[in-house]
């Protein structure tokens, strides 16, 4: 595949340009530069020359960007607090007695949350300045809501 062929199957007939792009390899490798990304059954791998290897998951979990939280519940309620991102709600753990409130902080301006149901016990209730009703009841299932100075929004 030629130049020409590549900068239009990667960026279509726009004029962008991927002058900067070292190669393109179609077996799940993409590298730019001295850096290397490749995609895995279940992660990305990021490989720099100057800071080595590190998964999408192991770069979240050094981040309070992107802390993810499974808590350690206790009732039927849990806070979120300011350096939670994505929280994991086990309501299968067996000191949880019924549906699990989770209260939203106050709204600040540009925050996102992800709030995940892992457990199958119980539901899972926000509960805060929101837009829309908020009831995870099936495993699995999350809400990423994100808020405005004034109220959370459902997204």
């Amino acid at each position: 595949m030629g130049d020409s062929n590549l900068r239009s199957n990667v960026i279509g007939s726009g004029s962008e340009s991927i002058d900067n792009i070292a190669s393109i390899t179609v077996n799940n490798l993409i590298t730019i530069g001295d850096s290397t990304i490749k995609t895995t059954s279940n992660d990305l791998v990021f490989n720099d020359t100057n800071a080595g290897a590190k998964t999408l998951s192991e770069i979240a979990a050094n981040s309070n960007e992107f802390n993810i939280n499974t808590p350690d519940l206790t009732g039927t309620f849990y806070n979120i607090t300011d350096d939670d991102f994505t929280i994991l709600i086990n309501d299968s753990n067996a000191s949880v007695s019924g549906t699990v409130n989770v209260y939203l902080p106050s709204p600040s301006d540009k925050r996102m949350l992800n709030i995940v149901k892992t457990g199958s016990s119980y539901d899972v209730h926000l509960v805060g300045s929101i837009n829309d009703i908020a009831d995870l009841s099936i495993q699995y299932n999350s809400y990423t809501v994100h808020s405005t100075a004034a109220s959370w929004y459902v997204v």
